[in-house]
């Protein structure tokens, strides 16, 4: 189990006038974009960090689809099959796609000790946005440790709130409009 997370990482939510939100987050990492690209477009990366396996590389345009994923980082035969169409893609700076009805917007921004990743996650889910924030923060936490040279285990589901879940989502929830 790994200690509560000390600090939120900025954050913000607006409305959109379609009636769905966008949930920014900001995140640094001491690596460069192409570190991160590949963290976000490759597959064997991609299910080492967060709740879904990409069916193809999502470095390219096009028809894609997820599957949610289990603790082990495989498949799970019985998690839900979400769309994931790649809509934009400038190597190693912008990926945006879908997860299932909701769309990610990944933007990598090189910085001086590396990059400063904003997602922007656009939802019709308002009440929760807290929950996406604090999954992102611990999700990202894992990348983080990861890219360092640091294996850990994939905290998603319940596994997460032994990564600080708990905690973060009431963080958030202060945060964040509701």
């Amino acid at each position: 189990m790994n200690p509560t997370p000390t600090h939120l990482v900025p954050t913000t939510a607006h409305a959109l006038p379609d009636g769905r939100w966008t949930l920014v987050f900001e995140r640094e990492f001491a690596h460069s974009p192409e570190k991160l690209w590949s963290a976000l477009t490759v597959p064997d990366e991609i299910v080492r960090w967060t709740p879904y396996r990409p069916e193809r590389d999502l470095s390219s345009t096009g028809p894609a689809q997820v599957r949610m994923t289990d603790d082990q980082h495989e498949r799970d035969p019985d998690g839900e099959l979400l769309d994931a169409t790649v809509e934009v893609v400038e190597e190693n700076a912008v990926l945006q796609h879908h997860w299932g009805r909701d769309v990610l917007r990944w933007e990598l921004h090189p910085t001086e000790g590396g990059t400063r990743l904003v997602l922007h996650h656009t939802t019709s889910a308002f009440p929760d946005l807290s929950r996406f924030a604090a999954g992102w923060h611990v999700c990202t936490d894992t990348l983080a440790t990861i890219l360092d040279g640091n294996p850990r285990p994939v905290a998603v589901g319940e596994h997460a709130k032994d990564h600080g879940w708990v905690e973060l989502e009431a963080g958030y929830r202060d945060l964040l409009p509701r």
